[in-house]
């Protein structure tokens, strides 16, 4: 039952279901659960805590992570290597709640434990895997030359695993680490070998991220040519996995190079195509830098009837409209954010 729950995504049943049969488990004498069916507890806890973090429920989801680490040391009947492996999967898991909650140290303390783990029993991937996750700990905050460092231990150790598909993830991010630090030839040369990889393994939708990302570094070159290319490529593999949303973050940046060039009617329809998403989803946010952007065009272009083609969209009057993008050209620049910077994309 909690396998289909899981199959269709009804986590909270999922988690109602797993915390009425650990109720039942608890009413066990406490000499039957350090046994095989100990291991069969902790797992039933484990799925309790996979499904609190999910729905977001961080402070419960470390409560029954730390009662895993507290249960495994009192289990008998199993060895010693298979008590480190479930170890290691709850400080990862442990490492995943503290960087939800932004608390970096913590973070990389639980990821330093499980790179203890890996390191005592020589196992490549998963020492890399933690890499890539202390990198990503320190890409967010924005420590540069520490993120570089573990990334590049990360690649390595992947490479020793033969773990080809997973290092795309890595270049990916390294590509990331060195566009904050707008070193763009070598953002790009990473970008460019997480593609490889991407279109080796046929991985189209990370094939739409990577194209994304080689296009913002094409644009802030001004390459406007090759930036409308790339955004392109990542809006076609979009559009071919129906995914709307998606669309509606490159459809904002192939505005902006069109506006550059001052090809006015081109920009306002990538910018109306992303508004008419923004506003059907609820994302509201977003739907404001798309207005944002769409102010600023009306203002550069003389576009009289700018506010007569968003008003529909917005479901206000044309008068409302007008007086909404006088708003926003009020506003301070630093409230839009830049091509392909709403937020920074999560590590993957």
């Amino acid at each position: 039952m909690a396998k289909y729950l899981g199959t269709i995504q009804d986590q909270p049943r999922r988690l109602e279901l797993g915390q009425e049969v650990l109720k039942r488990l608890e009413t066990y004498p406490s000499d039957k659960l350090t046994g095989r069916l100990g291991a069969e507890f902790i797992r039933i806890i484990g799925d309790i805590a996979n499904q609190q973090l999910t729905l977001r429920q961080y402070a419960a989801a470390e409560v029954s992570y730390q009662r895993i680490l507290k249960l495994v040391s009192q289990i008998e009947g199993i060895d010693e290597k298979e008590c480190e492996d479930l170890k290691f999967g709850t400080y990862h898991q442990l490492g995943i709640v503290a960087e939800e909650q932004r608390q970096w140290q913590q973070a990389e303390q639980y990821y330093q434990q499980t790179l203890q783990i890996s390191v005592k029993y020589d196992n490549h991937k998963d020492q890399a895997l933690t890499y890539h996750q202390l990198g990503s700990v320190t890409l967010r905050k924005r420590d540069w030359a520490k993120a570089e460092q573990y990334y590049q231990q990360a690649l390595k150790a992947f490479s020793d695993a033969n773990e080809r598909y997973l290092q795309a993830g890595t270049y990916h991010n390294l590509g990331m680490v060195a566009q904050e630090q707008r070193q763009w030839q070598q953002a790009e040369q990473y970008y460019q070998q997480a593609l490889q990889i991407y279109i080796e393994s046929n991985d189209r939708y990370k094939q739409a991220k990577t194209y994304h990302r080689l296009g913002y570094v094409a644009h802030e070159q001004r390459q406007w040519q090759q930036a409308e290319q790339y955004y392109q490529q990542a809006l076609r593999l979009k559009i071919e996995s129906n995914d709307r949303y998606a669309q509606a973050k490159t459809y904002p940046n192939l505005g902006y190079v069109a506006q550059e060039q001052r090809q006015w009617q081109q920009a306002r329809s990538y910018f109306l195509q992303a508004l008419e998403t923004w506003v059907e989803y609820k994302d509201n946010y977003s739907r404001d830098i798309a207005l944002g952007s769409l102010a600023r065009l009306w203002q550069a272009s003389s576009d009289k009837d700018l506010p007569a083609v968003v008003a529909p969209i917005l479901g206000a009057t044309v008068e409302e409209t007008e007086a909404l993008l006088r708003e926003m050209l009020g506003e301070k620049e630093s409230g839009e954010a830049k091509p392909g910077q709403k937020s920074l994309d999560a590590p993957e």
